[in-house]
């Protein structure tokens, strides 16, 4: 499937930031069963992106930067627009 490595790459930081601990490539592997040398790459790409972070322990972790990612769709989301006015009205209540 030609558009497995971008599901990948789209998965993985969210995976990434569920994890208590830092975790090692071969931990990824395990979770996505695909190959180690493209998981390697995709990490290396998140890593590039700012999205992950290598410990000198050779572990990754997810970064604040997924966070600044997801607030600018989450503060988008039409859902937000109705639950503020929701609450503007309670508080003026």
């Amino acid at each position: 499937m030609p558009l497995r490595p971008l599901q990948e790459g789209l998965d993985s930081p969210s995976w990434l930031s569920d994890q208590p601990q830092p975790v090692r490539v071969s931990d990824s592997v395990a979770c996505f069963a695909c190959p180690r040398s493209r998981t390697h790459r995709v990490i290396t790409a998140l890593v590039a992106a700012g999205c992950v972070r290598q410990l000198d322990d050779r572990r990754y972790q997810a970064t604040p930067r997924l966070l600044h990612l997801a607030s600018g769709v989450i503060a988008r989301h039409p859902l937000l627009a109705l639950a503020l006015t929701n609450l503007r009205r309670v508080s003026e209540a």
